[in-house]
């Protein structure tokens, strides 16, 4: 999936002009909030967004590469009962850069650039690893007991619908005796 088309705006702040660069090591530091994801079409789950982005570049004649370091919170809500919970985030990245005839991106870690080429636009890939820092589950069960926002009235209807489930199914005696 080619991450450019996941934007509705470009946001110039993450665009990096490497063409006047010294080859070497360079680095860049960005605090994502929610206005950064306000420029993608994409629906996502979270909001209060505060993390800290760290992009170590080290720059050559023939690559470039990207170690993206990022941590923070977001809000989001909880899986199990639905509470509005914050979310550690926390991830390392890396981006390797090569030039090129024209623009490739068919490796995760590895795009190429045509030569022509005078910057990039490090939000994408920005975009891309916080999505994937994010757990699968987000689940208050790992929250100190005191700083739980369980939904109890939420946790109680599951707990009902679970109970009505657990009902033995007579057709299920037969085989249960075969063992």
């Amino acid at each position: 999936m080619s991450p450019n088309l996941l934007f509705v705006k470009k946001n110039t702040e993450y665009i990096i002009p490497y063409e006047g660069l010294k080859q070497g090591r360079h680095q860049f530091s960005f605090e994502i909030t929610d206005k950064f994801f306000e420029s993608f079409e994409t629906d996502h789950d979270f909001h209060d967004v505060h993390i800290r982005m760290d992009i170590d570049l080290m720059k050559d004649i023939t690559m470039m590469i990207f170690d993206f370091k990022h941590t923070g919170t977001m809000g989001t809500v909880c899986d199990r009962c639905l509470a509005e919970i914050p979310q550690h985030v926390e991830a390392n990245n890396k981006l390797i850069v090569k030039f090129g005839d024209s623009l490739e991106d068919d490796n995760e870690m590895i795009i190429t650039l045509p030569q022509a080429e005078y910057e990039i636009d490090l939000a994408p890939y920005i975009y891309e690893y916080i999505c994937l820092a994010v757990p699968w589950k987000v689940d208050c069960s790992e929250m100190k007991e005191s700083e739980k926002p369980c939904d109890e009235e939420v946790l109680e209807k599951m707990a009902h619908l679970q109970g009505k489930d657990k009902k033995d199914d007579p057709r299920w005696d037969a085989l249960k005796k075969l063992k």
